[in-house]
């Protein structure tokens, strides 16, 4: 964990600098770091590995075929593709905006319900839309892509999956704002690490509450910041030396026996 955070926070920010910022890395840990005029606040979540497809029934890594970015277009989906291949799968990117459209466009509900057909037609989606939605024995689901036999679909469990991540991210982010004493009004910045960070649409991940309330232009991409912090770390010393004092500033949060972190993941599931 102070590793991770000794590279990339010397990327990212001065020591000592009167800053309210975060720093959160997409990855399967999930590390979350909260600055504060000069201190530094950090979480592992232990957030799973479903934004990199896993656990999702149609879910692949980033790479050819896979649908990485979604959106609805007068009452109709629209997907995109890595590569304009033959849709094969669907990545992370790609089902955070699948969510997020559908959220938007209402047929899921704030608790992850993805309504039945005949629901969302009595509230007036479009039937384009409310026709991709299916109840079978498992559970519902809603058709993304379709060709002849072959589909790719979003499952009820998958939604889930998603809710479970992204919520203990969004309560790991809740729980050190407590301990720092901020609100998300009073942040300078969101800093996503990770490769995985640079393709996320910020809306998308804002409409399932998968970050905090804030303006979308706080919300920054860096990319590999653990890879450019050790590389500046090599070539400068002074960013060496800033590194080692970022590491005595840290002060690591236990999240498995927080109770505010248990009553934050609760509610950080919803939408």
């Amino acid at each position: 964990m102070r590793s991770h955070i000794w590279k990339g926070w010397t990327c990212s920010c001065e020591p000592g600098q009167p800053v309210r910022r975060w720093k959160i890395d997409t990855g399967t840990n999930g590390e979350v770091v909260c600055a504060r005029d000069g201190k530094l606040l950090a979480c592992s979540t232990a957030a799973g590995p479903a934004f990199e497809g896993a656990g999702i029934r149609c879910g692949m890594r980033a790479a050819p075929g896979a649908i990485e970015k979604v959106w609805i277009e007068e009452g109709h989906l629209k997907i995109s593709v890595i590569d304009q291949e033959k849709p094969l799968g669907i990545c992370g990117s790609g089902v955070i905006d699948l969510i997020a459209a559908l959220r938007r466009a209402g047929l899921i509900n704030d608790k992850g319900r993805m309504l039945e057909r005949e629901e969302a037609l009595a509230l007036g989606i479009p039937e384009s839309l409310a026709d991709g939605l299916r109840k079978t024995d498992t559970g519902m689901e809603f058709t993304v892509w379709k060709e002849e036999d072959e589909e790719i679909i979003l499952t009820q469990n998958d939604v889930r999956e998603i809710q479970l991540t992204k919520g203990a991210m969004l309560a790991g982010m809740k729980t050190l704002m407590k301990i720092a004493g901020i609100d998300e009004a009073s942040l300078d910045g969101l800093l996503i690490a990770g490769a995985f960070g640079n393709y996320i649409d910020k809306n998308s991940a804002l409409e399932i509450r998968m970050l905090p309330s804030v303006a979308p232009e706080k919300i920054i991409s860096i990319g590999n910041s653990a890879g450019t912090g050790a590389c500046m770390a090599l070539l400068n010393r002074d960013c060496r030396r800033n590194a080692e004092v970022w590491v005595k500033q840290v002060e690591h949060v236990e999240l498995s026996v927080n109770m505010d972190f248990q009553e934050e993941y609760m509610l950080a599931m919803n939408f």
